[in-house]
């Protein structure tokens, strides 16, 4: 999914997200965005916008001159959804056994919008109220359940930290799997990193944890380590979770699903939903 010329302004609006949780100086405001546009201006758009943004913030860091601006926004939206982790569990626990997996993925896709640094404030149990009459649209689920109980070995693809607490009680489900966790080495965006991944005991529900090797937002596999990829080809089954997860796997030959909520209109109108929608999607050349 290459990026469309609605993805600029977006990008730059998250480009300037980002200046405003590090300074509220306008004129730096302004310098950045000036930086980012005359780079866009000698751009070539042929790759993902995932691939774009990342490109976007590694300036974009170096003009602001810090390294993590989402730092204090990751702690405080994970330490929110970490509160609430029993109460989400027991949410689980309380379907009957044949509907939890699905509530579990629910649950999961409805938490796929803290990655969504344009989103000032979430209510985080007003979020998660109606998860169980959400719909999941796509018509992935048979095809899902049939590669989850073939699947043993399983890579799990996690995006924003404020997710992390909900993709475990996910893996929780995943009953008799190995479960590999890729989480960020480096800061970038809202992306959750070891650190969070720690703070919220992912390691209590995965195998193992591992980054990928590169700073870049997705898994764009040509980026990322041979550790890495390894890891991929090992897999019977790929559970990636966000937009950009579907833009950077979307071409490859292999059971990946996607659990996502569609944020923007490009999106919407590759995959053929709306906005907002909570989605499970298989990924793949021969998905589209």
């Amino acid at each position: 999914m290459n990026a469309q010329p609605a993805c600029i302004p977006c990008c730059l609006a998250r480009i300037l997200r980002m200046a405003e949780l590090v300074t509220d100086n306008d004129w730096l405001h302004n310098r950045i965005l000036a930086e980012m546009m005359d780079f866009l201006r000698k751009r070539q758009y042929e790759t993902t916008p995932a691939d774009l943004m990342a490109e976007l913030c590694t300036r974009a860091e170096k003009t602001l001159g810090v390294a993590d601006p989402y730092a204090e926004r990751r702690k405080s939206i994970g330490e929110e959804t970490q509160a609430a982790e029993e109460q989400f569990r027991a949410q689980i626990d309380a379907v009957p056994k044949s509907h939890q997996l699905a509530l579990a993925v629910r649950l999961a896709c409805t938490a796929n919008v803290f990655d969504d640094d344009l989103l000032r404030d979430v209510e985080i149990s007003a979020l998660f109220a109606r998860a169980e009459d959400a719909a999941l649209h796509g018509d992935a689920w048979e095809d899902f359940r049939r590669d989850l109980k073939a699947a043993s070995r399983i890579l799990f693809v996690h995006c924003a930290a404020g997710e992390i607490v909900l993709d475990k009680l996910l893996m929780e489900r995943l009953e008799e799997k190995r479960i590999v966790s890729v989480v960020r080495a480096r800061p970038i965006l809202g992306w959750a990193t070891a650190e969070d991944a720690a703070r919220a005991g992912l390691g209590a529900a995965a195998d193992a944890i591992m980054d990928p090797g590169a700073d870049c937002i997705g898994l764009p596999l040509s980026q990322c380590s041979q550790e890495l990829r390894t890891a991929f080809d090992e897999a019977d089954l790929v559970i990636a979770k966000g937009q950009a997860a579907y833009e950077t796997l979307g071409a490859e030959r292999k059971p990946i699903y996607a659990l996502m909520r569609v944020k923007c209109r490009v999106a919407a109108e590759v995959l053929g939903y709306e906005i907002g929608d909570l989605v499970l999607e298989r990924c793949g050349p021969d998905q589209a």
